[in-house]
This record gives C-alpha cells, structure tokens and sequence, in this order.
C-alpha cells in the first residue's frame, strides 16, 4: 500500500512538471495547426505499435468548417499530430455552434461528437507515448 501512495505522488509531480514545461498553445486551432507542423519531429519506429486512430467512416457532409474542410477531417488531421488542445478547440466549437442553432440534442451532433471524441481519445494516447519517448532520451 506505501508503494501505491508512492508511486500515485510522485506520477502526479511528474505529471505536473511535463505539463509546466510543454509548449502553451494559446492560439486558435487554425493556427495552432500551422505552427505545430514546422516543430513535430519525425517519429521513429519503435517496438509497440502505435495507438490506431478510428477508422474513417463513409463519406459525412461538410459541417462546421473552417478551412473548408469537414469537422471529422479537421479532428483526423489533430489526432494524427497529437494536438489534444486543438481537438478540444474543436469540440467545443461543435458544442457552441449547435447550442446556438438550438441543435444540441440532434442524433447529427452527437453522431459527430461521438466520433471527435474518439479522435481526442486516440490523440491523447498518442501524445503520452511520445512525451513517454522524449522523457527516457537523455538530456
């Protein structure tokens, strides 16, 4: 039981210590994705194989776009890179934007938030293996 507390406290420094020296990513997602592409790293293959993103599903209609794309095209594009906060971004402008059109509650929302959210899931898994990969490379 003492090595459970342990090891609870100090993942939770850890933790708080890689979230206080990760970049900040204040801007909008837009912009973010710009920026974000000249810093990432070429991954190199290792020995466990990569978390898998959801498969794409049938072709869906262009909604809530912003660069002309689809929600789940933009969602894809983030999870792929790892960008948590973008994909955040992007769900919360789902949420917003159908709130204000009183659409909240149709099975299309969900439907697509559904789907986001498996990309944030994916995404997330992504980001903590390569944080785990850049935390074991000597300084």
């Amino acid at each position: 039981m003492k090595n459970a507390a342990i090891a609870a406290v100090s993942g939770g420094i850890v933790g708080a210590a890689v979230g206080f020296w990760s970049p900040r990513q204040n801007e909008p997602p837009a912009q973010v994705s710009q920026s974000v592409a000249t810093i990432v790293e070429p991954i190199l293959p290792t020995r466990a194989a990569p978390p898998s993103l959801p498969a794409p599903g049938p072709p869906r209609p262009r909604t809530s776009t912003g660069e002309g794309r689809s929600v789940v095209e933009r969602a894809r594009d983030y999870a792929e890179r790892a960008d948590v906060a973008a994909l955040l971004a992007l769900r919360g402008e789902i949420v917003r934007r159908s709130a204000q059109r009183g659409e909240a509650e149709s099975p299309a929302i969900r439907s697509e938030l559904e789907e986001v959210d498996r990309y944030v899931t994916a995404a997330r898994q992504l980001r903590l293996k390569l944080d785990g990969e850049q935390l074991q490379k000597p300084f």
